[in-house]
This record gives structure tokens, C-alpha cells and sequence, in this order.
């Protein structure tokens, strides 16, 4: 069965089918992520043939060997860069994960069980779900098979299309995605509290420009 991560994955790429081109590399998608996108895209009717895949620094392991090498032998694909081996799952799970527009900020919400000697929540914002920033890390509580809550606010939101993740770090820097969460915002500037900002627009042509924005 396609997870919903992997159903974000597909479409994300869709687009990027048209040029035969997928760069997974060095995007520390853990194995397990990695095996459910192989799986997804081999039962896809829709997955296209011809493909380059870039997955540096990806591991997988013999549960996927049979549709990693459909996709090679089967549509032609190029995979590159990835390795087999033995994958490192972090122990934690994630219950849930949510993200909505508020008044001035973007209110991330999630529910995660079995934290044992778990570093914490790395939150990652994007504009486009390929080109992520780190914007705040949100610090354990190890509460072990107890349920626990987290929020975090993210206070300067980016204007349109917002895509957001977790990056789950564990103490023996093995960490593990979150499925991407898509937010459309259409707050302004100045509901902004007072500070100093650094905003960073990407054009459609993927050239990126910092602006600072000083709010008194």
C-alpha cells in the first residue's frame, strides 16, 4: 500500500518527469522512506520510463532489491549512488503531523510515541519541497511509550505555497523524515512582530535572493 509520503513524493516529481531527472541525492530520506518511494513509483501506472535517478547517499536493503531493479531492467530507469546495506531506523513514530495558516504564522502541530533517548524535531521549511531550511529545533521530551504534543509557530511564513517536514534526529545522529505538509498562507509583513527578519524569494528560475526586513 502507497503511504501518504510517498503519494507527496510522486507528486511533487510529476512534474519533473518531463525531463527525465529525479535528485534524490544526499537528501537524507531515510531507508525507510526511500523503499516505500521505490515501491510507490514501481506499482505508479504512471511512472514513466527512461529515467535518471540520482540517489546518492540513499540505502536500501533486500525488501526493495526486486522493485528497485524493476524500475532498472523493466522502464530503463538509471538509479546512481545508492547502496546496499543495513538501514537505521529511528525508534521514535510519529502519530500525527499537521500545519494551517493562523492569523500571522503557520501553526505546526504533531503527536509522536516511543521517544527513548531521542535528540529531537528539527523543523524544515521549503518553497518548492526540493530546496529545504532548517528554522527551529524542538527538543525531546523522551517520554518513552507515553503520547506527547509539540507545537511550533512559524512566525515568518513564506507568502503563496509553504511546504513544511520534521527531520526526527536521534541522539547517534541516525534521524528519519516526516511526510511534507503543504500550506498556503496569505498573511502580509506586517503582521509581523518586531524584529529583524531575512526573507528569501525564489523565482521561477530557482535563482534565490535574500531580502532583510526590519519590523519596528
Amino acid at each position: 500500500m502507497t503511504s501518504r509520503w510517498t503519494t507527496g513524493i510522486l507528486k511533487i516529481w510529476y512534474k519533473r518527469w518531463s525531463d527525465k531527472s529525479i535528485s534524490l541525492g544526499q537528501s537524507g530520506m531515510g531507508c525507510e522512506n526511500y523503499a516505500q518511494t521505490l515501491n510507490g513509483w514501481t506499482t505508479n501506472p504512471n511512472t514513466p520510463a527512461d529515467v535518471h535517478l540520482d540517489a546518492t547517499g540513499l540505502k536500501y536493503t533486500l525488501t526493495v532489491q526486486t522493485p528497485r531493479s524493476y524500475l532498472i531492467n523493466n522502464l530503463n530507469w538509471e538509479i546512481t549512488g545508492d547502496e546496499f546495506g543495513v538501514c537505521t531506523v529511528v525508534p521514535v513514530r510519529l502519530i500525527s503531523f499537521t500545519a494551517r495558516p493562523e492569523s500571522n504564522h503557520i501553526k505546526l502541530q504533531w503527536e509522536s510515541i516511543n521517544e527513548e533517548n531521542f535528540r529531537g524535531y528539527i523543523v524544515q521549511r521549503s518553497a518548492d519541497a526540493t530546496q529545504w531550511t532548517d528554522i527551529g529545533f524542538v527538543n525531546a521530551q523522551n517520554a518513552g511509550s507515553r503520547k506527547t504534543d509539540y507545537t511550533f509557530n512559524d512566525d515568518l511564513t513564506l507568502q503563496g505555497i509553504g511546504y513544511y517536514r520534521l527531520k526526527m534526529m536521534d541522539i547517534d545522529d541516525s534521524y528519519e523524515y516526516s511526510e511534507i505538509r503543504k500550506v498556503e498562507f496569505s498573511g502580509n509583513v506586517s503582521q509581523l512582530v518586531k524584529g529583524v527578519y531575512h526573507l528569501v524569494i525564489t523565482s521561477e528560475k530557482g535563482n534565490s535572493t535574500t531580502k532583510k526586513i526590519v519590523r519596528e
